[in-house]
């Protein structure tokens, strides 16, 4: 309609933030953004850049697993060279804290510190929060954001979050928390270090990531 593409969950949570939305009486839809905050607005830094090394460009996102008879949230921190998920937590609700978790996992793996790094998110309120904004700037790291919420502005966030679901079960109903937990655990260790990628010539994504850094030695 009128020539607008979003995805289904950016939906909800623009119907949400409108008043627009009707609580279904039996099927759940979780909602992972509310992007009203536009107090707070960063230029997408991601237009025309593309990654030549690891740790120059991360992606995030937040996509919802169903525990339960309700939903946990998964915030999940990418590197866009390498496709390796450099920070993942699974939380209860939606607040900055879960995405905190991901953010801290994500710089305690970084193996090049020195590289100047982007982070790509949507306008979601735990991105745009005064507690993320600062752990960025702490962490020297440049701050990027979607300009009209089209998942096309974060495209490899988005497919990560399918690939998980749909690839490593994490599309299912887990009984409680904890095993949520070690099974989205579980997912990420075989997505960074069991599949190839064709996007990063059939590498896998964690020893692309770091034999990058080997091979840039070998050469030199």
């Amino acid at each position: 309609m009128m020539g607008i593409k979003i995805g289904r969950d950016r939906f909800y949570n623009i119907a949400r933030c409108n008043g627009l939305l009707i609580k279904p009486k039996k099927a759940k839809r979780a909602k992972t953004t509310d992007s009203s905050k536009w107090r707070r607005q960063f230029q997408d830094l991601r237009v025309d850049f593309v990654p030549i090394k690891p740790e120059q460009l991360w992606v995030s996102d937040i996509t919802y697993i169903k525990v339960g008879d309700g939903f946990a949230y998964l915030s999940l921190i990418t590197d866009a060279f390498s496709r390796q998920i450099m920070g993942w937590h699974l939380h209860q609700d939606l607040s900055t804290d879960g995405c905190l978790i991901a953010l801290e996992r994500a710089l305690a793996r970084r193996v090049y510190p020195n590289t100047e790094l982007i982070h790509h998110s949507d306008r979601g309120c735990q991105y745009c929060s005064t507690r993320y904004v600062e752990a960025l700037k702490n962490a020297r790291i440049k701050i990027s954001m979607t300009q009209n919420g089209s998942p096309y502005e974060n495209p490899l966030a988005e497919s990560v979050n399918g690939q998980l679901k749909l690839e490593y079960d994490l599309d299912q109903i887990f009984g409680s928390l904890p095993k949520a937990r070690a099974e989205v655990l579980t997912a990420i260790q075989k997505y960074n270090e069991y599949r190839p990628h064709g996007s990063i010539q059939l590498r896998k994504p964690a020893e692309y990531h770091l034999n990058w850094k080997m091979e840039k030695s070998q050469e030199a």
